[in-house]
């Protein structure tokens, strides 16, 4: 089992750490470890699931146009796409351990081809949030026999997430969506690195700028800009693990320059392009 180990130094005098993770499992499965008392996440999304517990403090997360409180013991469960920020509750700040399942490993868990739906980001199981701790616990080990066991201990975690808290199946999230919404996003997703203006995406669509603006960001929770922008990282995050230069990179993806690159990854991600990128390591 291998890991990438990405420390992120620059919080220490702040009261503040992170630690990436990208393991070989269940097809590069991110990982994070994290203490933040200042840093705010903006409205963002993930491509993947996002899987949280929080270990020390509180967090504040705002998700569906509600702010929820994620207290020590907590699980925050976020589906993929979902818009959402996060921020510690206080000056304390908060500890939380996350992983970024892709949502194809919960279709192999046998509960059909649809998604689970929860519905709310926060769940107090203390039995579970324990199981997904431990399996943090055995990315770190430097004994190359625990693969076996962390794969089984995230596969039966992510099953009695679903048994003990799915509310409900998502059929098809596109079955809800607009034509012109799906066409925009398999665009920004091909054209990611492109100047893209609205105009352009209203001539794709045959809607006004206007009305394809409140259409998108009704149906995905961000604005076609801002929804660009989380593509390119996605994107930038991919690159940046197959070693590429943080500069060649920013430049790839589109942004304006290197410091761009870094400060709208950081805001995002948590940490820098080139803590992200870290070394490759053994556990």
């Amino acid at each position: 089992m291998t890991v990438n180990c990405i420390p992120d130094p620059t919080g220490k005098q702040r009261g503040e750490h992170a630690q990436a993770w990208r393991t070989d499992l269940f097809q590069d499965l991110e990982v994070l470890h994290a203490t933040y008392r200042h840093h705010r996440f903006p409205r963002h999304l993930h491509e993947e699931f996002c899987i949280g517990v929080i270990t020390q403090g509180a967090e504040q997360v705002r998700y569906r146009g509600t702010t929820h409180l994620a207290a020590v013991g907590s699980l925050v469960v976020i589906p993929p796409e979902a818009v959402h920020s996060n921020v510690a509750a206080d000056a304390t700040g908060w500890s939380f351990r996350v992983c970024y399942p892709k949502a194809t490993l919960f279709t192999q868990l046998g509960f059909g081809a649809s998604l689970p739906c929860f519905q709310a980001p926060i769940i107090v199981d203390p039995p579970l949030a324990q199981a997904f701790i431990y399996f943090h616990q055995l990315l770190s080990q430097a004994n190359p026999q625990t693969a076996l066991v962390a794969e089984s201990v995230l596969l039966t975690a992510l099953a009695q997430l679903v048994q003990r808290h799915s509310q409900s199946r998502l059929t098809d999230q596109q079955g809800s969506e607009s034509r012109a919404v799906n066409q925009i996003r398999d665009y920004l997703h091909v054209y990611y690195a492109d100047k893209i203006v609205l105009q352009d995406l209203a001539q794709l669509t045959g809607l006004s700028p206007y009305h394809l603006s409140r259409v998108f960001q009704r149906a995905t929770g961000l604005p076609p800009h801002a929804y660009l922008i989380q593509v390119r990282i996605a994107k930038a995050k991919t690159l940046l693990a197959q070693g590429h230069l943080p500069a060649a990179v920013a430049c790839e993806m589109g942004f304006t320059d290197q410091s761009h690159l870094t400060k709208t990854f950081k805001a995002i991600v948590g940490v820098t392009p080139k803590q992200y990128q870290g070394s490759q390591l053994n556990h």
